[in-house]
């Protein structure tokens, strides 16, 4: 079964100014993809894109490298 994976990068090429950031991620998948990795046992309806794992972390930056 093939699958599209698309990813969504975002570029700061001057670099972010200092302050506290959010970042985030989360892994959309249909159904029956994480069924097929064993990460689910049932699916309703196996084409439902739903999430299995989602982080985050809140942290300060020092604006290292920011030419802003």
């Amino acid at each position: 079964m093939l699958q599209t994976c698309e990813w969504f990068v975002h570029d700061f090429p001057d670099g972010l100014p200092p302050g506290r950031y959010d970042i985030w991620a989360m892994w959309l998948a249909p159904c029956r993809a994480w069924q097929d990795l064993g990460l689910s046992e049932t699916c309703d309806d196996p084409a439902l894109v739903t999430s299995m794992f989602a982080g985050s972390v809140n942290m300060p930056f020092d604006g290292a490298g920011y030419r802003g």
